[in-house]
């Protein structure tokens, strides 16, 4: 049972660390266009 709650957190991490980065994207994007 512990490995599951771990395979779930490492996942949830992983995914919350895919939107960050995509989220940076956009962002560095967007300034980039307001220069």
């Amino acid at each position: 049972m512990e490995m599951m709650n771990l395979n779930a957190a490492a996942r949830s991490y992983q995914a919350n660390v895919a939107v960050l980065k995509r989220y940076q994207q956009v962002v560095e994007t967007s300034l980039e266009l307001l220069k």
